[in-house]
């Protein structure tokens, strides 16, 4: 029997564990992957985040779509019509004016959406900014940057929106620019905290021995593995913004006629209540209590699904 040897200097044919699966998942992808799918499976078993979820879907459904969803003027006066109880014609009633109440709810939820939109994204870009430099670099820059927090925290938040309000003027750049100058706060000091426990992990450490600089550690590694607590708490926070601007709104120092606005709605309903006509202050009020609900709802739902020690 004779035995045929192999040259070390001729190529093989490759054996078939060397070639590459065109099917396989690479490793990390196959984690991020599964890990997308544990989040969703968690949050659609939690009930009441489902049930926030589709409040939620409802409501951006009619701001989006308000236009064709309620058909009825929004301004003007209608005399023939002036505080009607719900009917077929006039769902929800109508008000002082002889407006349509469901279309002014409708076209209310568009505005208290993008003003709690609004603010929630620029509280989070300076929040974030500030935080994370203080909790990053520490030293002084932490010392100055937190002191700043704590000056922020002493102003009460609805005055001292009141008084940037007061002194922009009014409508709603105005209401943004006030809530925004005071909801950054606690979202930096919470990334703050989240970025303090993270900077001395053994992944930052090693990007940093690797060469990567402060703003590509900050980006890259901190910022995705510290955020998940502050993006928890902005949804509450847009619910909290939308009151805040109903709040204003109430005492005339938010958007005016001919804009609508549920808060400025029940401020011009109020007096109605004991007339007998309990349905202007009574749809407004609940579209207000079912957003703020569903932000809440889903936002509990996000924190109990982001967190690890539940897996």
């Amino acid at each position: 029997m004779t035995t045929t040897k192999t040259d070390p200097d001729q190529p093989r044919e490759p054996l078939s564990s060397d070639v590459p699966d065109p099917t396989a998942v690479p490793d990390g992808l196959l984690e991020v992957t599964s890990l997308r799918g544990e989040f969703w499976r968690r949050l659609r078993k939690n009930k009441l985040a489902v049930a926030g979820m589709i409040i939620l879907g409802l409501i951006i459904f009619a701001a989006v779509f308000a236009n064709v969803i309620a058909r009825q003027p929004t301004a003007g006066f209608f005399p023939s019509e002036v505080r009607e109880g719900p009917s077929w014609r006039h769902w929800f009633g109508t008000d002082l004016l002889g407006r349509d109440i469901f279309a002014r709810t409708v076209h209310g939820a568009r505005f208290s959406l993008i003003v709690g939109a609004s603010v929630v994204s620029v509280s989070l870009l300076i929040g974030l900014t500030i935080g994370g430099l203080a909790g990053y670099f520490g030293g002084w820059i932490d010392t100055l940057l937190s002191r700043l927090i704590d000056v922020w925290l002493g102003f009460p938040y609805l005055v001292g929106a009141l008084i940037i309000v007061v002194s922009l003027g009014g409508g709603k750049f105005a209401l943004v620019a006030a809530l925004s100058t005071f909801g950054w706060v606690t979202i930096a000091r919470l990334f703050r905290g989240s970025v303090i426990a993270i900077r001395d992990s053994e992944y930052v450490e090693a990007a940093r021995a690797l060469g990567a600089g402060n703003g590509r550690i900050l980006l890259r590694h901190v910022l995705p593995n510290a955020v998940t607590p502050t993006l928890v708490y902005a949804f509450a926070l847009v619910g909290t913004t939308i009151i805040s601007e109903a709040a204003l709104s109430f005492l005339g120092f938010g958007v005016q006629e001919p804009e609508t606005s549920w808060g400025l709605m029940i401020a011009r309903s109020q007096s109605q209540m004991l007339a007998g006509h309990a349905h202007m202050v009574l749809f407004p009020s609940l579209a207000l209590t079912m957003t703020v609900l569903g932000f809440i709802l889903l936002g509990d739902g996000l924190r109990d699904s982001l967190d690890p020690r539940l897996r």
